[in-house]
């Protein structure tokens, strides 16, 4: 018993010891690098059914997005071309290379294994936020994937 409590009591005062040594100095807050973001928040705001719209591989949703930039966040609003109304937007990309935030969105099938979906090619709309912790780029760069293939959404000069 006595040997149990010896090597916890070591155990434990080593763990305080180098935990000081290991967190280096301390600087009052957490320290980012110009254009860091947070993890995107999105979610999809409407879906639509296109009447009259086939399968075929034509484009039948104009591929657009507007951007609206904050002080420390982008806002996004877009829509997407899905085979099924039972899709839904999801981020799949953030790219800040320099100057320019690129920003990808995608349409992910939402029906679960067991429910049955139409097949009709809808429109899903979506609203996303990006914070940035030191302000938002000088360009902003929204590209779509869906399933009419991938297109630059809007280029937006900050």
């Amino acid at each position: 018993m006595r040997r149990r409590t010896l090597l916890s009591g070591i155990a434990g005062t080593t763990a305080v010891a180098v935990a000081g040594c290991i967190g280096g100095e301390e600087s009052g807050g957490d320290e980012t690098e110009p254009g860091e973001y947070e993890e995107p928040e999105i979610e999809t705001v409407d879906q639509e059914q296109l009447d009259g719209a086939d399968g075929d591989d034509e484009r039948h949703v104009e591929t657009a997005a507007t951007v609206v930039v904050d002080d420390d966040r982008i806002e996004i609003e877009g829509q997407l071309e899905a085979s099924t109304p039972c899709h839904e937007a999801v981020v799949t990309d953030v790219d800040g290379d320099g100057d320019t935030l690129t920003v990808t969105v995608e349409v992910e099938d939402a029906a679960g294994e067991d429910e049955m979906c139409t097949q009709v090619i809808s429109e899903i709309e979506y609203e996303a936020t990006i914070a940035f912790e030191d302000g938002a780029p000088e360009t902003v760069v929204v590209v779509h994937q869906d399933r009419a293939g991938e297109e630059t959404a809007t280029e937006y000069d900050v």
